[in-house]
């Protein structure tokens, strides 16, 4: 008589009902022990395979799974092929497998040998995730657990070729020749030399050459002014790349891989631009030149499209301010030019508004950078009115914003205080404070036998001094026995002067 016990064993989101038959090793018509138990290791599943001499007298194959949180194996399912998955199983744990063979009388063998397997996680990435590579030697970046000890690469899925390396988190591979999708393959090696089921894969785009296709812009030669537009293509035949065109002195110029006349379009490889020309800008049958880099980093070599641009404008016009100096003094500064075809600055003066070329020339600036002009020996308390205009080397202009300005009120001098230095019976030595005002013209000395020293009488002027720094005169026109009266009184350049100093007596009797 067989005895037979019943258990349960939960299997994923499933359950069965496995019965157990009597095991025995000693009676006539036990069936074969399975051997060569093999295990492959996957996420969270190890795959079991075994062989038996005879498969036609087993009628179905009992799996036994054991690991470090439980005594020992225990039955967990049974299956008439000579392969199990045993699915739903913890990453990191060490599982030990056994199988046993039941046999048409229902005797069921000794387990097999054991065997031990630790699903984990394995993956690979090429050159870490890029899309495209322009060289056909890749770095392989691995992901395995602590303890992998052999990886196993190729670029097909039978590893042609290819030999088991140590482990290393990354490796090189060269991928097959020929411009297009290349896949590299893996397989590892546990501490426990368990492979991994199936293959590891990844993908990544081999691109070594990009080239443009065509390059247009729709002008045809017209002359363009500022506020133009013209529409700039570059027909690459890849997407994902970078695109511009170089024209002239407008300089170089980035297309988009949509079309700007289409809301919403899409990439196509054709890249174009709706550009705006600038004001302040003459271009003469400028070349356009087409470049293009890929995604995958290969630059193709630039081409020209067949017709030219050509662009007419006068500059912008500069921005013109004035500084009032002094009674005399007026300093003009403007905006530098950015024109590149800059000829020159045209600075104009008027009495009257509406400055134009027919008013008097004050300057000629050939310089883009000199951007000052000082108008000088003007007259105080005058309004003056300026422009500036901008001239190209095709003679087009551009006048500035007009400005008036007018010169300070002209103020007297301040007067000195005159003090005599040295007399004796024949000279008197007359020094005096120093007169710092801007529009300084002269120190004039008078002197008087009178009580009062008048400064409208010319008689009494003795000296002048042009030199604002030279404070001292020297009288040598005296008689002994003579007193004389001395006061200074300064002049400025617009014919002002100041009230008269103090007034000194010498010699001394």
């Amino acid at each position: 008589m067989i005895l037979l016990s019943l258990f349960t064993v939960g299997l994923l989101s499933c359950s069965k009902q496995i019965v157990e038959p009597v095991r025995t090793d000693t009676v006539d018509g036990a069936p074969e022990v399975p051997h060569d138990l093999q295990t492959l290791i996957a996420d969270e599943q190890v795959v079991l395979s075994w062989s038996v001499n005879d498969a036609s007298q087993i009628t179905q194959f009992m799996i036994y799974r054991g690991d470090t949180t439980v005594a020992g194996p225990v039955l967990i399912d049974s299956t008439t092929a000579q392969t199990y998955t045993n699915t739903g199983l913890r990453n990191g744990l060490r599982y030990i497998y056994q199988v046993t063979s039941i046999g048409s009388s229902g005797l069921e063998s000794k387990r097999s040998l054991g065997a031990s397997a630790t699903p984990n996680t394995y993956s690979i990435q090429l050159e870490n995730g890029a899309t495209y590579t322009r060289d056909r030697n890749v770095t392989v970046n691995l992901t395995a657990p602590s303890g992998t000890r052999f990886v196993l690469l190729g670029t097909d899925a039978n590893f042609t070729g290819s030999q088991w390396s140590l482990y290393q988190s990354a490796k090189s591979v060269e991928i097959p020749s020929g411009d297009g999708v290349k896949t590299v393959y893996a397989r590892f090696r546990d501490f426990e030399n368990n492979e991994t089921a199936g293959e590891f894969t990844d993908e990544i785009i081999l691109d070594t050459r990009a080239s443009i296709l065509s390059v247009t812009e729709n002008s045809n030669g017209a002359v363009l002014t500022a506020g133009s537009t013209v529409l700039f293509t570059v027909d690459a035949g890849e997407t994902g790349g970078k695109a511009s065109v170089d024209v002239g002195s407008l300089g170089t110029i980035d297309l988009l891989d949509v079309d700007p006349n289409v809301s919403g379009s899409v990439e196509d490889g054709v890249y174009q631009t709706l550009y705006t020309v600038p004001g302040a800008v003459d271009v003469v049958d400028a070349i356009v030149k087409a470049n293009f880099t890929d995604e995958a980093g290969n630059v193709a070599p630039s081409r020209n499209a067949t017709t030219f641009i050509n662009v007419a404008n006068p500059p912008i016009a500069s921005t013109l301010t004035a500084f009032v100096k002094s009674e005399k003094d007026i300093e003009l500064s403007w905006t530098r030019s950015q024109a590149t075809d800059f000829a020159r600055y045209l600075v104009f003066r008027s009495d009257k508004s509406n400055v134009s070329t027919d008013d008097e020339l004050l300057q000629t600036v050939t310089s883009a950078s000199t951007t000052t002009y000082s108008d000088s020996d003007l007259d105080p308390s005058t309004t003056y009115h300026y422009a500036v205009f901008t001239v190209d080397a095709s003679g087009l202009m551009s006048k500035s914003n007009e400005i008036s300005s007018t010169t300070f009120e002209n103020k007297a001098p301040k007067a000195v205080t005159l003090f005599i230095s040295n007399e004796d019976s024949t000279s008197v030595s007359l020094g005096w404070t120093t007169n710092n005002d801007t529009d300084f013209e002269s120190y004039r000395i008078y002197r008087s036998t009178s009580a009062t020293v008048d400064i409208n009488n010319d008689d009494n002027l003795i000296g002048v001094v042009t030199n604002k720094n030279t404070i001292s005169y020297t009288d040598n026109n005296v008689t002994k026995g003579t007193v004389y009266n001395y006061v200074v009184v300064v002049y400025d350049q617009f014919g002002a002067k100041s009230p008269a100093s103090n007034q000194v007596s010498g010699p001394n009797p």
